[in-house]
C-alpha cells in the first residue's frame, strides 16, 4: 500500500523527498504512455473528481472489437462499459463525508496543442486511434483525509498511473495489484470558505426632499397665483381649492422626505466594482447550485440574477460540454469609469472592463482559462448595500492555454 500521509508538508520540508518527487515526475511520462489506462483525481474546496483515460484497443477481445473502426451503436455501448469500469472498479473514500459520485461524462476524446483533450466528433474512429476520457464528479468539503483505490486496469495490464491533484500540490505514483490504495491527508486548520471581499457600506445618507410633491406643489400654487393675477375681483372659487392643495404637497415634500444613499467617488466606484466582481466570480467556488445563488445574491440583484449565472457559467466552463468548471483565481478591474449619476434613485451607471483568470484540472492537463468583459453596469443600492442592477456586455473574449500537469503520466 503507498501511503503518502501529511506529505502536503513533507514535501515542504524534506528535501531529499523533494528531489525524489521531482524525479519521480520526469520518469513517470516516459515510462506510463504505453500505458492504457491512466487515472486521476482532483481535490477541490467543494468538489472532487476521479477521471480516466482508457484505450479501447486494449479491450478488442473483452469488448468485441473486430472491425477496423468503431462507429454507430459501438460508441454507445464502449462507452457505457468505460464508466462502468470506473465506478465499479475504483473506490475513493473519506472519514469526513460519503461521497456521490452523480455527476458523470464519458466521451471520445483527441488531444489537441491548444486546448488539450477534446470531443473527437468523426463518425468512424479507428480502434487503434480511439480514446476514452471518462469522469465523474461528487460535492465535497472540508476533507483532510483520502483513500483512493484502483482496481481498473485493462488486460495484461500491471500498473495503473495515478495523478492526485490538491491545490498546488502534485502526487505521481503508480498503482499495482499488490498495491492499489493512494492515502493522502493534511492538517485540518485549512479555511475552505470562499474568498470574498467586505461591500463597502452605505455609511452616509442625506435628506432630500420629495421632487414629485415638491414639483406639484409649487405648480398648484404658481397656478393659483396667476389666477388670482388675471381674475382680479372675479376670482372664482377654485382658487380656494387649488391653495390649500398646493400647500399639502410642499408640506408632503418636506415632511415626507426619503432616505438617498450619498453616490461613492471614482476611487470609491473602483473599489466597489472590484468587490462586486470578485465576490460574484468566487460564488461559483461552490458547486452546490442553491450555494451559488445564496452567495451571488449578495452581490447581484434579484432580477439580474439568473442572467448573471447564466453568462459566468458559461465563461467557466471548458470546451468540453459537461466537463469541470474553471475555478478563478484572480480579477483584473481595468477600466471604472462613471458614465451617469442618479441621486434620486441612488444608482450610478459605469463603463468597466475586466479580466478574470482561472484554472482547473482535467485528465492530466492544467487548464487555464482567461475570460475579458468589457460592458456597462449599473450599480444601486438594493436591501441596504450595495449590488449590480443591470448589465449590458459590449465585448467578450474567452482565451485559454493548456499545459501538461506536473507528474502526470500519459
Amino acid at each position: 500500500m503507498v501511503d503518502v500521509t501529511g506529505a502536503s508538508q513533507q514535501f515542504r520540508k524534506v528535501k531529499f523527498i523533494r528531489l525524489f518527487i521531482i524525479q519521480l515526475c520526469l520518469v513517470l511520462p516516459l515510462v506510463a504512455q504505453d500505458e492504457p489506462v491512466r487515472g486521476f483525481v482532483t481535490l477541490e474546496p467543494f468538489e472532487i473528481r476521479v477521471e480516466a483515460l482508457c484505450e479501447p484497443k486494449a479491450y478488442r477481445d473483452e469488448w468485441g472489437l473486430t472491425d477496423f473502426y468503431i462507429q454507430g451503436s459501438a460508441k454507445d455501448r464502449i462507452l457505457a462499459q468505460a464508466l462502468e469500469l470506473l465506478r465499479t472498479k475504483t473506490a475513493v473514500r473519506s472519514p469526513q463525508m460519503d461521497f456521490n459520485f452523480d455527476s458523470t461524462h464519458t466521451r471520445f476524446i483527441v488531444l489537441t496543442k491548444d486546448l488539450g483533450y477534446v470531443p473527437d466528433d468523426r463518425d468512424e474512429i479507428p480502434v487503434d486511434e480511439a480514446l476514452i476520457g471518462v469522469s465523474m464528479s461528487a460535492l465535497s468539503r472540508e476533507i483532510y483525509d483520502l483513500n483512493i483505490a484502483w482496481d481498473w486496469r485493462a488486460p495484461g495490464q500491471t500498473r495503473v498511473p495515478m495523478l492526485f491533484a490538491v491545490g498546488s500540490d502534485r502526487l505521481a505514483r503508480f498503482l499495482t495489484e499488490e498495491e492499489p490504495v493512494m492515502k493522502w491527508g493534511r492538517a485540518e486548520d485549512i479555511d475552505y470558505s470562499p474568498n470574498l471581499l467586505p461591500i463597502p457600506a452605505i455609511e452616509k445618507m442625506k435628506r432630500e426632499n420629495q421632487p414629485i410633491l415638491l414639483k406639484t406643489g409649487l405648480g398648484i400654487l404658481g397656478l393659483a397665483g396667476l389666477i388670482v393675477l388675471i381674475f382680479k375681483t372675479r376670482t372664482p372659487p377654485l382658487i380656494f381649492f387649488l391653495i390649500p392643495l398646493g400647500l399639502v404637497a410642499l408640506f408632503g415634500a418636506f415632511r415626507f422626505a426619503k432616505s438617498v444613499p450619498i453616490l461613492p467617488t471614482a476611487e470609491e466606484a473602483n473599489d466597489l466594482l472590484y468587490s462586486l466582481l470578485r465576490n460574484t466570480y468566487h460564488s461559483f467556488d461552490f458547486r452546490d447550485e442553491s450555494e451559488i445563488y445564496d452567495t451571488l445574491e449578495t452581490s447581484i440583484s434579484g432580477a439580474l440574477l439568473e442572467s448573471v449565472y447564466l453568462e459566468v457559467r458559461k465563461g467557466l466552463e471548458l470546451e468540453v460540454r459537461g466537463g469541470p468548471r474553471v475555478r478563478i483565481k484572480g480579477i483584473d478591474l481595468r477600466q471604472c469609469d462613471i458614465i451617469a449619476r442618479n441621486d434620486d434613485s441612488g444608482t450610478f451607471d459605469v463603463q468597466s472592463e475586466w479580466v478574470a483568470v482561472g484554472d482547473v484540472n482535467h485528465w492530466g492537463h492544467s487548464h487555464l482559462r482567461t475570460n475579458r468583459y468589457k460592458a456597462n453596469l449599473r450599480i444601486g443600492a438594493t436591501d441596504d448595500t450595495w449590488k449590480i442592477t443591470k448589465m449590458q456586455i459590449l465585448d467578450e473574449e474567452r482565451t485559454q492555454q493548456v499545459t501538461k500537469t506536473d507528474g502526470t503520466v500519459q
